[in-house]
């Protein structure tokens, strides 16, 4: 119980998954469904190798070395000095970089359509700089309205890992994509009549909620597999940085515990054109 929560559960789900279709690799290589030795996860790292990413190796090396802390054989997996190793190796040759999503603004946001839930939701993930786990587990008890905001509740966070819970606050403002003004028609839509406060505000799941997406910039004339549920979250940083908000106050909006948020904003061109403008040249 106690390890399970040093991870966020969605971590722990994703490590289970990984467990899992490394066992049928190996069941269907005939390899003994035991405790693996370094040389069947060298193995599974090179024939994966071919087709993944480095990032994917990795969190598929983490899910293993999961599995071996859960069974309390730590010793053992410390003890694997190769997988490191070859795990770098496959660094150098993919590359550990990849293709981060593009942001997702505010005006981008208001060419979308779709159903009003799937509106809500998308205007109070983008205002709200909310991660999809955030958003798709707030339930009608998190939902607090205020005369010019609504504050959000949230229980459960990817860095929040002493569930401390954190508020979010989102301000109301006279325009038909308001989070504030969409969320609450959402809630006294006449499918919400009858829910219990612990039921979901936003009864779909991730592929769900990532689809109604894909589908509306595929609509708009962009490439889907540019954007995910995080382009909100990026836009939403995006625009409160281009709107001159304190970093300081992004970091807080935003729960994270470092600056690492820097990563999620993009400069568009046209302002790093002005900054060059700005630049003094004085002669040599």
């Amino acid at each position: 119980m106690l390890l399970n929560s040093a991870h966020a559960l969605s971590t722990v789900e994703s490590y289970r998954g990984c467990l899992r279709r490394f066992d049928a690799w190996r069941a269907f290589h005939s390899l003994p469904l035991v405790v693996p030795s370094e040389d069947t996860i060298l193995l599974y790292i090179s024939y994966r190798s071919t087709k993944w990413s480095y990032s994917t190796l990795k969190r598929y090396v983490s899910a293993i070395g999961y599995g071996f802390r859960q069974a309390s054989l730590l010793h053992l997996w410390d003890s694997f000095l190769q997988v490191p190793r070859i795990l770098r190796g496959a660094k150098r040759v993919l590359g550990a970089s990849s293709k981060p999503k593009f942001a997702i603004s505010p005006g981008l946001l208001r060419r979308f359509t779709g159903s009003l839930m799937f509106r809500a939701a998308a205007s109070c993930a983008l205002s709200g700089l909310l991660r999809i786990s955030e958003l798709l587990s707030l339930q009608f008890g998190d939902i607090s309205f205020e005369r010019q905001s609504v504050v959000l509740n949230i229980t459960a966070s990817k860095t929040d890992i002493f569930r401390m819970g954190a508020k979010v606050v989102i301000g109301t403002f006279g325009d038909d994509w308001c989070p504030v003004r969409l969320l609450k028609k959402w809630i006294e839509d006449k499918s919400n009549l009858y829910c219990a406060p612990q039921d979901l505000v936003f009864p779909c799941n991730r592929k769900q909620f990532v689809g109604y997406i894909k589908k509306e910039i595929g609509t708009l004339g962009l490439d889907p597999k540019d954007y995910s549920s995080h382009s909100l979250r990026r836009g939403g940083a995006t625009a409160l940085f281009a709107g001159g908000v304190p970093s300081a106050a992004i970091m807080r909006h935003g729960r994270w515990k470092s600056e690492a948020f820097r990563g999620y904003i993009g400069i568009p061109i046209q302002r790093m054109a002005e900054f060059s403008k700005q630049m003094l040249w004085e002669p040599c």
